[in-house]
């Protein structure tokens, strides 16, 4: 068939072989494109996710464990890349702060400076001058505190004024 002969779309902007593509068919694979450049754009992650090290120091990058129940408030931190001489354990202002730092240590690559700050609220029942900390051998900080025992509840007796609590019985 040659061009002539075709029958012509009033739709179609190129013929192409024995079909033709119109303007939706242009439009459709122009989006595709761009949205599978925008996937590849954003699926690229930040240059220091690449970096092996990077992946292994996960300081600051977890909130760790909290535990605030009626018994007591309790925080576990993951603090492996520090000695106990290198963090410090404070309450101020009503926070539980836990801090780590190392100097400069060369590792495998090269070398590596660490600080950390993690800053906790803490409830207002809380025993902050009862706060104890502890170290295991894998490096997992616990640092926690009782709560303040507030008093039970009871039970209050009503009294009534006796000219009134006669008066109701006589009407009953």
């Amino acid at each position: 068939m040659n061009p002539s002969q075709q029958r012509r779309d009033p739709n179609a902007i190129v013929p192409r072989g024995n079909h033709r593509l119109t303007a939706g068919d242009y439009f459709r694979r122009f989006m595709e494109e761009t949205m599978r450049e925008m996937d590849r754009a954003f699926s690229i992650g930040p240059y220091w996710e690449s970096q092996p090290n990077l992946h292994e120091c996960n300081i600051g990058n977890s909130v760790g464990s909290v535990v605030d129940n009626a018994e007591k408030f309790q925080v576990e931190v993951d603090v492996a890349q520090f000695r106990p001489n290198e963090l410090s354990v404070n309450v101020r202002d009503h926070e539980l702060i836990i801090e780590g730092h190392h100097q400069e240590r060369s590792d495998q690559v090269g070398s590596i400076e660490r600080h950390f700050v993690r800053k906790y609220s803490l409830p207002q029942d809380v025993q902050a001058s009862a706060f104890e900390s502890r170290l295991s051998d894998s490096g997992l900080l616990t640092v926690f505190a009782p709560k303040s025992n507030a008093p039970a509840g009871r039970s209050i007796p009503i009294q009534a004024a006796s000219a009134r609590s006669n008066s109701r019985r006589a009407r009953q």
